[in-house]
């Protein structure tokens, strides 16, 4: 067997003398197998179960809000970040995509939390009645709890590096290989959902095929346990055969039970790779736009300080029709920082869901025989894995928060939003310019075109122009908001 509890159960011999003199022999061996197949828990689990679900289901409903808003908002919002929004890289003419991670995200913990709620009733019932737990193996919830769990992930960095992508200077915080080609950005975050994909549906399939021979095998030992015991009540003496059918059938039983802690503890250290990968794409996704907006940050500084450190600085230089008021500058400080420390926070937030949830799958990988066999491992698998859901949905909601309250990273605009901005057709003969500036420091030209006017926006705008038409050819504009 490759299970040390498996392998140090008691031989025949001692089990038969440890039944007391005189009584049924086959109802021992039933109280004996139930125990062990179904290991009683501490009340306490119950509890903690029922706290769970009540958390899961608050954030369903959340999840199922920010769907709601979604529809409800008016066609010029819906128009400005459905599913996807436009953006165009520096240097390349081709269009591109940031998809809407306010809504993926908030579709993506809705079914996340929908899988925590069906684990936590069919967890909370099977723990309660020994005959629902054959119904539906906990370890299919698991997987696609998980599932779901790393598509938020997936979502989260690509809508990060497609911001980066948009950014007037991208050079300064992406790599050359995402820069030179853009579409493997869409390649890689379609790919690695569909293996990955794959591989929660193989493994499903595997764990429910092993934990459906355990509980076959579990009632098929049943079976023949009642039948001998009733032989015995009735006051006659099983024949032989009846005995070493119950062995067999228990042989069997410890095979398939043996089967199942194997694939399990391959399961869980298989996503424990998963979840290593998973975290090093998420850091080294999300790292390049807190660098970008600490580095707006900085910028804001100079403009404060001095307009000559701009010449010293990576940046280039800043058109001096801009106005450089002090009270305007601090109000998109505040914005910036407050931007960047919910960003932050986020990051920090799912950094430590993911470290949880890697802990919990080589805890379970090594503990496996335990889990299944052990009443206090099995009390204490049984809320586990519900832990790591209500980390990502604090971080999930948040920023799907942020999103429906118009905290847009990227957004298309209209060639009236640059050309508020009135710049001197001499200021940009040398090619692009960055421009980083608050909506307040518009002209009086926004008035005229609608644009609303909020000073804590920060817009971070690029325009490419032709000297031979003196026109915009694309633009990004991102809009961060306190």
């Amino acid at each position: 067997m490759t299970s040390h509890l498996l392998n140090s159960l008691p031989s025949i011999s001692a089990l038969v003398s440890s039944i007391p003199s005189g009584k049924d022999p086959y109802t021992y061996g039933l109280n004996l197998l139930e125990s062990s197949a179904f290991p009683p828990v501490e009340p306490k689990t119950f509890r903690i179960l029922i706290f769970m679900s009540f958390i899961h289901a608050c954030t369903i409903i959340a999840s199922g809000m920010f769907i709601i808003l979604t529809f409800l908002r008016t066609r010029d919002k819906r128009n400005k970040g459905w599913i996807a929004r436009r953006f165009y890289v520096k240097g390349s003419p081709n269009t591109y995509w940031i998809p809407n991670t306010s809504l993926a995200v908030a579709v993506c913990q809705l079914l996340t939390s929908c899988f925590c709620e069906v684990y936590t009733y069919v967890d909370y019932a099977s723990l309660k009645s020994p005959e629902f737990a054959g119904k539906i193996s906990i370890a299919v919830c698991v997987q696609f709890m998980w599932l779901f769990n790393f598509y938020s992930y997936v979502v989260t960095s690509w809508g990060a590096l497609s911001t980066c992508l948009s950014a007037p200077d991208p050079s300064l915080v992406l790599g050359k290989i995402v820069l030179n080609r853009p579409g493997i950005l869409y390649v890689i975050s379609a790919l690695v959902p569909v293996f990955v994909t794959s591989i929660v549906i193989g493994w499903s399939i595997v764990l429910g095929q092993a934990y459906h021979k355990v509980i076959q095998n579990v009632q098929n030992v049943r079976n023949l346990l009642l039948a001998s015991s009733q032989v015995w009540n009735a006051g006659l003496l099983p024949p032989p055969r009846d005995f070493f059918n119950i062995l067999d059938a228990s042989g069997v039983l410890l095979e398939a039970t043996g089967k199942l802690i194997t694939w399990l503890r391959w399961n869980s250290f298989i996503w424990a790779i998963l979840w290593t990968l998973t975290a090093t794409t998420y850091i080294c996704s999300v790292w390049p736009l807190v660098k970008m907006i600490k580095t707006c940050s900085e910028r804001i500084v100079q403009m404060k300080t001095s307009s000559q450190s701009s010449e010293d600085s990576n940046f280039p230089s800043l058109p001096q029709t801009v106005p450089n008021d002090e009270n305007q500058s601090k109000n998109v400080c505040i914005a910036l920082r407050r931007s960047y420390i919910f960003l932050m926070c986020h990051c920090s937030v799912m950094t430590v869901s993911i470290l949880y949830t890697f802990s919990v799958c080589i805890v379970i990988g090594i503990h496996a025989d335990q889990v299944i066999l052990m009443s206090q491992w099995r009390s204490l698998g049984a809320w586990l894995y519900l832990v790591s859901g209500v980390f990502s949905a604090i971080a999930m909601l948040s920023q799907a928060w942020r999103s429906c309250s118009d905290f847009e990273f990227t957004t298309p605009s209209t060639v009236s939003d640059l050309r508020t901005l009135r710049v001197k057709n001499s200021e940009c003969q040398n090619g692009p310019w960055n421009s980083l500036t608050s909506r307040s420091e518009f002209s009086s030209d926004a008035h005229e075109d609608n644009i609303d006017i909020y000073e804590e926006i920060l817009i971070i705008s690029t325009a490419n122009i032709l000297d031979s038409e003196k026109k915009v050819m694309g633009h990004n504009l991102e809009i961060l908001r306190e």
